[in-house]
């Protein structure tokens, strides 16, 4: 029993089995209009993605020249600098707060005379 695939391909290299390598099989019969539609869709296929790579690389090299930063894109970081500096000033402030907080309950627990509040005394422990 043989098992052999519906397509067989156009070349071989049978040197190493002791055989003459054909450029094309001596049956004409085994070629069917699909091989030849495989053939031509993976040059076809390869020709669209050669010719979308070139226009791809086309508009790279065209924006390469371009020396203007877009003003759209200014507008935008601009927005965003001003909302992160407005979160970091807030952010300062409540934490100015918190600290101002902090230190007006801490003056009630003091430890005996030696300056340190108990929340000191238990992390030196």
């Amino acid at each position: 029993m043989t098992f052999s695939l519906p397509l067989t391909p156009q070349y071989t290299q049978l040197s190493g089995a002791g055989k003459t390598p054909s450029a094309t099989n001596n049956n004409d019969d085994d070629f069917s209009a699909l091989g030849y539609y495989a053939v031509f869709a993976t040059i076809a296929f390869t020709l669209v993605v050669f010719l979308f790579e070139a226009y791809l690389d086309f508009r790279q090299k065209s924006s390469y020249h371009k020396t203007e930063f877009p003003s759209e894109l200014s507008k935008t970081v601009g927005n965003i600098d001003a909302e992160r500096e407005k979160e970091l000033k807030e952010k300062a402030r409540d934490v100015d707060d918190d600290g101002k907080k902090r230190e007006e309950g801490n003056d009630g627990d003091k430890a005996a005379g030696d300056g340190k509040t108990k929340d000191d005394n238990n992390k030196n422990k």
